[in-house]
């Protein structure tokens, strides 16, 4: 994900508990025709806020089936992460709490510690993941595919692979099984894979 760069999205929320339940990216999204379909506020007109999208407006967007009966759907902006910010999502996100404020402290200030403690990292939340006995590769790709990324982000023990970003078929081949400790993630921490010393220590999100 390049950083800086705006990405445009549909937010789908569930009418009932209000928690977002998709997110539907928009590979095109043309600005003006979409600021004139909606009342945009006069300090907005790159369209940063959120909009709501109503029956009226579903043409703008062909390729969504909308259910208005069931859930609430939002024009929603972000923009790409840095390299230091994905990792702090990362280890806020799958990691235990109680170690998250040490864990960012190391890698802002002492990486290297960070780094060489990946072989036998023990400071993810195995709660939030699945051990992956076998298929490994085959797992992580459908998931990927999935969601559309092709793009990972690597923490690892290696300096060769550490802070890398790279496609999935270049990471498949050159650093799952690569005999280092590493955390690979994929979108904005949409998932996370991570594989360290010992059997059977391959782990994927859920």
């Amino acid at each position: 994900m390049e950083k800086d760069k705006i990405y445009r999205q549909i937010d789908v929320f569930d009418k009932k508990t209000e928690r977002l339940i998709k997110e539907i990216e928009l590979d095109s999204f043309d600005l003006e025709l979409i600021k004139s379909r909606f009342d945009i506020a006069l300090d907005d007109q790159l369209m940063y806020n959120p909009y709501e999208i109503d029956l009226s407006k579903t043409d703008l967007f062909p390729t969504v089936k909308f259910d208005f009966k069931k859930y609430d759907y939002y024009i929603a902006c972000y923009r790409g992460l840095t390299k230091t910010e994905q990792e702090i999502l990362m280890i806020n996100k799958y990691c235990k709490k109680d170690n998250r404020e040490r864990l960012i402290s190391q890698l802002k200030s002492n990486r290297d510690k960070f780094r060489n403690s990946l072989a036998h990292f023990d400071s993810l939340d195995l709660a939030l993941f699945d051990n992956l006995i076998k298929n490994e590769k085959e797992i992580i790709k459908q998931r990927a595919t999935k969601l559309k990324i092709n793009q990972v982000q690597i923490i690892s023990e290696s300096s060769q692979f550490d802070r890398k970003l790279m496609d999935l078929q270049k990471c498949f081949d050159s650093v799952l099984f690569s005999g280092f400790g590493n955390l690979i993630i994929f979108g904005d921490s949409k998932f996370v894979y991570f594989e360290g010393e010992g059997k059977n220590n391959r782990w994927i999100s859920k």
